[in-house]
């Protein structure tokens, strides 16, 4: 057999049907795609152009964050120790007001685009204002986006209320059609915050457009309880009575949830995305993951932006959904390592529509990849490989990223090789951008 790259490294996990760690596998790549998965015996008979010999390496999809909002990297870790509407108002709302432009978002995306490949995420879908920046910055990165048109009937900065975001979105989706690497969904942002009227017409714009359609739902006990006063039902029930609540639907959060709620996930296709270290730190509470799972809801794994979950790291987020699971049903059985890697590459993958391409090591799809250094002290020894990945590995474990079978990051020698690390921190001037929001912060709490 011969092939332009071969990776030889101590183990590969495929997550194609079952989760089997595979030992002293190879894995070939041509034109971007996995060639092969070549059982060691075989590799005698292999001929490469190019061999990458990754001893005490582990090999895996590449992760797919399912939300974030990349370019709140420029707001890491803002209002510590509030609730979540004076989190809102005194801290990201008077920021967003006076900062919000094309060159804020492109920064804190080129950021946060870093940030995320750096720690072994190979695809995102990022929701936030001026879309077209965001995927600008991330794309420059190298990453695999998908960028949501996002919309709100509050006017801002970019559009003067819904219908022109809707007007917008249409014109994204038109402009980007042609870059493999970027799609365009439709990213409404709550039921509170965009009228009924706003989320029907976004939703036949996703099915036009044949994308999916992205939406904040049901994230604190308090906007559930709102929803039943204003809408007669729960945030939930609202968008399946609206037509919004199908198989395109991908349910950001979902922490206050009834059994009805569920069971109408359930039968609706739609997917949802755990962010538990967003939900955790502004006091939110924890969607009931296990629950899901077992209804047989499609759960991915989304980081949130950075302002809320202080990181865009993966595999804090495996870490944490375990550990909530784990613990708040005091069952070490509850969420298993199988599930958990699942929800962060596969499920997300599924739920963002682009399962036949990414999320799984198979024959035939794209060649995204995280490698991961197992022979740090934080990882040493290796006894279980999957429950290393998610319980001891950092993001500073990753060795080398790979997207479309091209090596995008080589972390030990400190490169980001579009753009490079010192390039990255000039062009985001995050000193500067610091100090503009230190200023803000300090004038509204004053």
């Amino acid at each position: 057999m011969q092939t332009e790259k071969l990776l030889l490294p101590r183990w590969i996990i495929p997550l194609e049907g079952d989760t089997e760690v595979l030992e002293n596998y190879g894995l070939a790549i041509e034109n971007g795609r996995i060639a092969a998965l070549i059982p060691p015996a075989d590799l005698k008979n292999v001929e490469a152009k190019e061999v990458f010999e990754l001893p005490d390496n582990v090999v895996m999809p590449g992760f797919v964050n399912c939300h974030t909002h990349a370019s709140m990297n420029l707001l890491r870790c803002v209002g510590p120790d509030l609730t979540t509407p004076n989190w809102l108002t005194k801290c990201i709302w008077p920021i967003e007001g006076q900062l919000m432009s094309p060159e804020f978002v492109y920064d804190g995306a080129l950021l946060g685009g870093a940030e995320m490949l750096r720690g072994g995420t190979t695809t995102c879908h990022d929701m936030y204002f001026f879309p077209d920046s965001a995927a600008k910055a991330l794309r420059e990165v190298g990453l695999r986006v998908v960028q949501g048109a996002f919309v709100i009937k509050y006017p801002n900065a970019e559009y003067k209320g819904e219908e022109d975001a809707l007007g917008g979105a249409r014109a994204l989706a038109a402009r980007h059609k042609d870059d493999p690497g970027l799609s365009i969904n439709i990213a409404p942002h709550a039921p509170y915050s965009v009228t009924a009227e706003a989320l029907q017409a976004s939703m036949r714009l996703a099915e036009e457009l044949d994308t999916t359609w992205q939406i904040h739902l049901s994230e604190t006990e308090e906007e559930r309880q709102n929803a039943i006063k204003e809408f007669g039902c729960s945030p939930v029930e609202y968008l399946a009575k609206l037509g919004c609540l199908n198989e395109r639907t991908i349910a950001v959060h979902c922490v206050a949830l009834s059994d009805r709620d569920i069971g109408l996930l359930a039968e609706s296709g739609a997917s949802v995305v755990h962010c538990p270290v967003s939900n955790m730190r502004l006091g939110c509470g924890a969607s009931p993951v296990v629950k899901l799972l077992k209804a047989g809801i499609n759960v991915a794994l989304g980081t949130d932006g950075a302002a809320s979950a202080c990181s865009l790291s993966m595999f804090e987020q495996m870490r944490t959904a375990g550990l909530i699971a784990k613990g708040f049903s005091q069952d070490p059985t509850e969420l298993t390592v199988n599930q958990i890697i699942r929800m962060a590459t596969i499920n997300g993958a599924n739920a963002l529509k682009l399962h036949c391409d990414v999320g799984s090591l198979a024959v035939g799809k794209l060649a995204d990849l995280a490698v991961i250094d197992m022979s740090q002290l934080v990882t040493m020894p290796v006894l279980d490989v999957l429950s290393n990945v998610i319980y001891a590995v950092e993001a500073q474990c990753v060795h080398q990223v790979w997207v479309s079978g091209s090596l995008v990051a080589n972390i030990q020698q400190e490169k980001l090789l579009r753009p490079d690390r010192g390039k990255l921190l000039t062009k985001s001037n995050i000193m500067s951008w610091q100090n503009r929001v230190c200023e803000i912060l300090r004038d509204d709490f004053n």
